[in-house]
């Protein structure tokens, strides 16, 4: 696999982390966009002021659950899992 330079970066990550949102979504039954895109909430990545709170933080899981009927940390974590980035 080639490496995506602009993983590097926090936008990359962001655009890497909305497609593995959306295949969620979509899996979970949420609606497609008229493109046929599944919706869901911007993700947006921040560097948390503490180290102990990780490398990066997002509420984007806090976002997209209640309109999926999900609760918020199960979709955080199913997130975590399956993002490759």
């Amino acid at each position: 696999m080639v490496a995506d330079d602009s993983l590097f970066e926090l936008p990359g990550l962001s655009r890497s982390l909305e497609r593995t949102l959306a295949g969620l979504i979509e899996e979970k039954g949420g609606k497609a966009r008229p493109g046929g895109e599944a919706r869901g909430p911007a993700v947006e990545l921040a560097m948390p002021a503490r180290p102990e709170f990780g490398d990066l933080s997002t509420s984007v899981a806090l976002a997209a659950a209640g309109p999926l009927g999900l609760v918020p940390r199960l979709l955080a974590t199913e997130l975590r899992d399956r993002w490759v980035a």
